[in-house]
């Protein structure tokens, strides 16, 4: 017989132990207890129902810990069963976010053996690979760039939202991938990651043709977000707004910078290896139709 709880200060404790354990399962489980303990009440009150604890007669076996985006999807930033209760108690688990729930669920994962198995058997699909890259910014020289007809902005906040939207989805376009909404920018720029001088417009004889954004998670800098209108690629711009962003990261002064690239996506990644970012992971996104 299995039981969840919402995560309270009474099973603090015993969240805790688990928590500790949390990377045997995915190295990119997130700390739920040091987020909660670093949140203010109204943080706290909003958390509350996004951690479960489960219990079986004798004590707490696992947790899971989920957000949820603008579009209502779900992401598991954590989740942790003791080993010896296994699938059993990943099932009971899902159970916990899913209760009439259809929102699709999402979890990123360094893979090994024993998770690929748990979540090949829960039915999770797997995706694309996703390369993290890593660029040390101590002692690291900024090329310099100056020309007329090239033009860096920082976006506005409630003023630049609709240009933004539009040009993400001309750069992202593709035919699996839900096109943004203004409301989803909003959205981002009210996260505790959002750097309100992190998000740059390149723009070339007055035409934005590129985006670029730094973030800042779990005290670490990293790029999302970046990309180039397709008819500006190959032609050395993405080489200018990339420098750009890590001389802008320079000035937030952490030692390094992340980001993230598919897989596949060579192009990038030549780029990124030339200024300097080297691999440093590799995990698998996997999805759950609810």
């Amino acid at each position: 017989m299995y039981t969840s709880e919402y995560i309270s200060n009474e099973n603090l404790p015993s969240l805790s132990e688990l928590s500790l354990k949390k990377e045997e399962f995915n190295e990119l489980n997130k700390d739920v207890v040091e987020f909660y303990k670093e949140s203010n009440i109204f943080r706290k009150i909003l958390l509350k129902r996004k951690v479960h604890l489960l219990k079986n007669e004798k004590e707490y076996i696992g947790f899971i810990w989920i957000t949820q985006d603008s579009f209502k999807n779900i992401k598991i930033q954590s989740m942790y069963v003791k080993e010896e209760y296994g699938y059993k108690g990943y099932q009971e688990l899902l159970k916990c976010i899913l209760n009439n729930n259809k929102s699709n669920i999402i979890y990123e994962c360094v893979e090994t053996s024993y998770n690929t198995r748990i979540l090949d058997k829960l039915n999770f699909i797997r995706h694309e690979g996703i390369i993290v890259m890593e660029l040390s910014l101590e002692n690291y020289e900024v090329s310099n760039f100056t020309s007329d007809k090239i033009e860096f902005k920082t976006f506005t906040k409630y003023k630049d939202e609709e240009i933004r939207c539009g040009l993400q989805n001309e750069i992202f376009k593709s035919s699996n991938r839900i096109a943004l909404k203004v409301e989803d920018i909003i959205f981002d720029e009210n996260q505790e990651y959002y750097l309100n001088e992190g998000s740059i417009f390149l723009l070339y004889n007055g035409q934005y043709i590129g985006y670029g954004q730094i973030i800042k998670e779990s005290n670490k800098l990293s790029i999302v977000n970046f990309g180039l209108v397709e008819k500006y690629r190959k032609l050395g711009y993405g080489t200018i707004l990339l420098n750009y962003l890590i001389k802008l990261a320079k000035h937030y002064g952490h030692p390094k910078l992340y980001l993230k690239v598919d897989y596949e996506n060579y192009a990038a990644q030549k780029l990124y290896y030339r200024l300097g970012f080297r691999d440093i992971q590799i995990y698998r996104i996997y999805s759950y139709e609810g």
